[in-house]
């Protein structure tokens, strides 16, 4: 028998008091005012894809408190050229990542943004620098 079904919602979050900014990130509510992140945010590195978050509701809008519990992946992220973008090579990475279950995401066409989990034997700098021509 399976689990719970938990739905992916996307929750708009200002990540600081004072901040006009709102970023809507796909999440899962996992308690009360705790949601884990189902995707990297684009423009905070506060968070990430794994991490659970406390957030306070406001109208219209949730404000991050504080991470209650970190990812079990690792975050990188990388901006491409189209080249690197459209390369074997990366393709190659990708099946890499796929293949320890991790994630990777395309955004705004080349930025690449990776999760490893924290055990996985694999150092993807040494690759993406080779492919980016480092």
């Amino acid at each position: 028998m399976k689990g719970p079904i938990r739905n992916i919602q996307q929750l708009p979050i200002r990540f600081t008091e004072d901040s006009r900014e709102i970023e809507v990130i796909d999440v899962i509510q996992v308690g009360d005012s705790l949601y884990r992140i189902e995707e990297n945010p684009i423009f905070t590195e506060l968070v990430a894809f794994g991490d659970t978050i406390l957030v306070r509701e406001e109208p219209d809008t949730y404000v991050y408190l504080e991470t209650v519990r970190t990812s079990d992946y690792n975050r990188f992220s990388w901006l491409l050229s189209k080249e690197a973008t459209d390369s074997q090579q990366l393709d190659a990475v990708k099946s890499r990542i796929t293949a320890l279950h991790g994630r990777w995401e395309h955004v705004f066409g080349g930025v690449f943004i990776v999760n490893i989990p924290k055990d996985a034997p694999y150092e993807i700098h040494d690759e993406m620098n080779r492919i980016i021509g480092l």
